[in-house]
């Protein structure tokens, strides 16, 4: 509906289009569906018109025709008056018999007046132009003539204005498209002018378009109601592309042949490299689905009988030839596909040289174009009788020559187990893995019988349960006996001294000796287990723990009333020292090998440059006033040097830093300063008290006493080192001297409280007394030099050593007496190298090699404690030395992270 007003002071009009609006998306359809419509109501009386109106109706244009002009007048009249119906008046007559137009007003027709010369105008049918005169499609196609550069975009544009919905002239635009794709490879921009190579192919292309014009082909095919009719098609491919043309062959009943091209189609082959016979099999898929439609349009008069097709390629015809799923994806896909289309009874082989298909896969220029016969028409023999047609010699070649053939899967059938009662080795607990066991028997029978069970379970069925686990063991690790017992053959060595058998329940029993005693029958016939499985695990373990951890000769006695178990007595040992209870009780672990001295233990150096320190203590002193008299603590610092065992000993009267820095001050002062100071950083010190234990810990870890002794140490130069928590036994040298030193003091003050003066004399005579200890063993030899002491270093002789006589009024040149002082320390030294180094070769205990922890690991951590009370930890890292052992590691357990010696760490039995 349309709302109109000339002016503005009018009423608006209503106005109603009664044609089909142009321009709009359902105007085709319109036209059509108004045509059909017609055509269905007026079909009685008017049949003919009715078809043509379905069939060959485009929009609003009507193309038809008749063998004869007699028919074609009866067809134009029942036309007319069918449209008149619908009130549709033709317009737009033309044809090429004059007969049919005579009788029309001249307003009807597309020209006043028919021409029977060349002058006759040229009318376009369906985009071709169509002379009346002659009957014959024709091309007439002008390019620009612009004086312009070409371009991408223009060349383009000139190709695409080649009209040619048949394909007549394929193998013309083959050569258009091949000329595309070179473009796209060049990397051209759409306004850029081609370069001077390409720009001369296009200028012959161009050149050649105007002989376009002198292409005429017929429109009639000449299709005879009496005749037969035949569809041929022919395919080929290059390396340029590939295509596929028809011909329809009509022969008469006067035995006269006309052959027709029919219709063609042309592809390019693809940038990415393919095959020749690929692109071949292309080629015929083309082919068959060109003839699938062709065939629908000549539905009645071509059979799959009268259906040949010609390709050149022996290759292609051998797969169209072979079942698709032998072949590789790219080739099955395509024969599947051809093979549906059209039977493959109707594929033969031709040669090159006779199949016109092959100009169109290579491309030909128009001006050979418009006489090349076998284009056109078809090979010569077509137009002949079938008997001339040249015989096949097609032989199918052999498929593993193409490497096109799939590749046949080696295929192994693997045959698993059922394994439907895997579950029983899932519980940790044979308690719970017997419960369930029957549980499931339980289920099993209510499912199967009218009477259930319900309630707690029997003891009957707790014993079916515990049969039904023995029987599942025994299928999976006794399989192969139990198929030789139940042929009554031998079976393997591993259980024949046992004289096995099978029981009621398919159950293996040792057979054994002492069938004739009075024992119950599980005790004389025991059930037969393996030695490696989980449910003989959790079965030792129920009879452990159900009788207190019992040892494993009673475990294996009470197992054996009613089971035999391969290596029993190995595998319950094994099995029991894995408890976690019973190794809390007993703990074990394996120390690593004891390490190899440091450097500065084996190094001559000047003594005390390298020193440790410990503490000892307390030791009561009683302090003299002068109205009274009353008793304190004090300790002693033992320091001793890491090379020569040399001691110094300071007293100290309390544990605090400040006491620590004043007895180090004494002890530099003294002896010299140290380049290296090394002490423990544990949780007890060997001979300490829990209060010294607690002291000396808030001296090393609280951060301010830390502080003071840091900025001390770095003034002097000094490099402290402690050792890892709760590892005594790296710190062994001041250890031994300071039980070396309070077995003195024990024994020499006995219960005497003595004066602080009393005390220093008694500590100092003790240094003294420990700095002579030999360090190597005496010998019984008189003649012999006297035993190397820590004395020797310190002074050149031992210092309990009886006062010489004064032999200074002795004339000596100086220097020589200072180079004898010099050769005798250096004779002390060779002494020290040569009788006490090697006595350090031996190691006293670690001497095995065991695994190193790992990360991961559960531990216990010995705290001195009931081991029972030894806490749990896992180890997070660990510390290998150069020798790759690990000798320490880090713990962390519930309440918090710690630094241990291996030594103090018991590894689980599951780790």
């Amino acid at each position: 509906l349309i709302l109109w007003r000339n002016h503005s002071d009018q009423p608006a009009s209503t106005f109603q289009l009664n044609t089909v609006t142009y321009g709009m998306n359902s105007s085709p359809y319109l036209a059509i569906r108004v045509l059909h419509q017609l055509a269905d109501e007026e079909e009685v009386d008017f049949p003919d018109a009715a078809c043509i109106l379905r069939n060959n109706t485009y929009i609003d244009d009507i193309i038809s025709g008749s063998d004869t002009e007699e028919e074609a007048l009866a067809l134009q009249d029942q036309l007319i008056s069918l449209l008149k119906k619908g009130c549709f008046e033709l317009r737009k007559w033309v044809s090429n018999s004059p007969k049919l137009l005579c009788n029309l007003p001249s307003e009807h027709l597309e020209t006043p007046k028919f021409l029977q010369d060349a002058n006759t105008p040229h009318f376009t049918v369906l985009g071709l132009k169509w002379s009346p005169t002659n009957d014959t499609f024709s091309y007439n196609f002008q390019p620009n003539s612009e004086r312009k550069l070409p371009t991408k975009r223009s060349v383009l544009s000139t190709i695409a204005q080649i009209y040619d919905p048949l394909g007549f002239l394929v193998p013309f635009i083959m050569l258009a498209k091949c000329f595309i794709q070179l473009l796209w490879t060049k990397g051209l921009s759409w306004d850029s002018p081609l370069p001077f190579d390409i720009r001369s192919q296009w200028q012959l292309f161009i050149e050649n378009i105007k002989w376009l014009s002198h292409i005429s082909i017929p429109r009639s095919l000449n299709l005879f109601s009496s005749g037969n009719i035949e569809l041929h098609g022919f395919c080929d491919a290059s390396e340029v592309g590939y295509a596929a043309v028809t011909y329809l062959r009509c022969e008469s009943s006067d035995k006269s042949i006309t052959i027709n091209l029919l219709i063609a189609k042309s592809r390019v082959a693809p940038l990415k490299r393919v095959t020749i016979p690929r692109l071949e099999l292309c080629s015929a898929h083309l082919l068959a689905q060109l003839v699938a439609h062709v065939r629908t349009l000549f539905a009645d008069r071509i059979t799959s009988d009268n259906i040949h097709l010609w390709c050149d390629s022996s290759v292609a015809l051998t797969w169209l030839q072979t079942p698709p799923y032998r072949l590789k994806t790219y080739i099955a896909n395509r024969v599947a596909q051809t093979q549906e289309l059209v039977p493959t009874t109707s594929w033969k082989h031709i040669s090159s040289n006779e199949n016109p298909a092959d100009c169109a896969s290579r491309g030909l220029l128009a001006s050979n174009l418009i006489n090349h016969s076998l284009w056109w028409n078809g090979p010569t023999w077509l137009s002949s009788p079938s008997s001339d047609w040249p015989k096949s010699t097609f032989s199918p070649i052999n498929l593993d020559s193409t490497h096109e053939l799939k590749q046949n899967p080696l295929t192994v059938l693997t045959v698993t187990p059922r394994e439907e009662w895997s579950f029983i080795t899932k519980f940790s607990s044979w308690l719970v893995l017997q419960r369930i066991m029957a549980m499931v028997l339980r289920f099993i029978n209510n499912c199967r019988n009218s009477s259930r069970n319900f309630g707690y379970l029997t003891t009957k069925e707790l014993q079916e349960a515990r049969i039904k686990i023995f029987a599942l063991v025994q299928q999976t690790s006794f399989h192969e006996e139990i198929d030789l017992l139940t042929k009554q053959q031998l079976c393997s060595k591993r259980i024949q001294r046992l004289n096995p058998f099978l029981d009621l329940n398919n159950l293996i029993r040792v057979g054994g000796r002492l069938s004739t005693s009075s024992l119950p029958y599980d005790t004389r016939h025991p059930i037969l287990l393996p030695k490696s499985h989980h449910v003989v695990n959790i079965l030792i373990d129920f009879y452990h723990v159900q009788y207190l951890h019992a040892g494993p000769q009673l475990v294996q006695a009470l197992l054996s009333r009613s089971i035999w178990i391969l290596s029993a007595r190995k595998v319950i040992r094994s099995r029991i020292h894995k408890c976690i209870t019973c190794f809390k009780h007993r703990p074990t672990n394996k120390t690593p090998l004891m390490g190899d001295l440091p450097l500065f233990r084996t190094t001559p150096s000047r003594p005390f440059s390298l020193t440790g320190i410990d503490y000892a203590g307390p030791y009561h002193i009683k302090v003299i006033n002068l109205r009274s008299t009353k008793q304190t603590k004090v300790y002693i610092c033992v320091f001793i040097c890491m090379s020569t065992k040399a001691v110094h000993i300071e007293v100290v009267t309390d544990l605090t830093t400040e006491a620590f820095i004043a007895a180090l001050t004494r002890f530099v002062s003294r002896r010299g300063l140290c380049s290296d100071i090394y002490s423990d950083c544990g949780t007890n010190f060997v001979g300490a008290n829990t209060l010294l234990s607690k002291t000396i810990q808030s001296i090393i870890y609280n951060e301010d006493s830390r502080n003071k002794i840091q900025r001390f140490v770095t003034t002097n130069g000094i490099r402290f080192h402690f050792n890892p928590p709760a590892a005594p036994h790296q710190g062994g040298l001041w250890e031994s001297a300071i039980k070396s030193a309070k077995h003195h003091l024990q024994r020499v003050m006995g219960d005497t409280t003595l004066t602080l003066p009393e005390f220093i004399t008694l500590t100092v005579r003790i240094e003294a007394m420990l700095n002579s200890r030999p360090l190597t063993q005496l010998s019984p030899d008189p003649s012999d030099l006297a035993a190397l002491t820590p004395g020797h270093f310190l002074t050149g002789t031992s210092l309990m050593t009886i006062p010489e006589y004064d032999l200074t009024d002795i004339s000596m040149n100086r220097l020589k007496r200072w180079q004898l002082t010099q050769q005798l320390f250096q004779r002390i030294w060779r002494r020290w190298s040569m009788e006490y180094l090697h006595t350090l070769h031996q190691r006293t205990k670690w001497t095995t090699t065991n695994q190193n922890l790992k990360i991961g690991d559960l531990v216990l951590i010995n705290t001195q404690t009931s081991p029972l009370n030894w806490p749990l930890a896992r180890v997070i890292e660990v510390f290998p030395g150069k020798d790759g052992i690990v000798r320490v590691a880090r713990v962390k357990t519930s309440t918090g992270t710690f630094v241990r010696p291996v030594v103090k760490l018991f590894p689980l039995p599951t780790s």
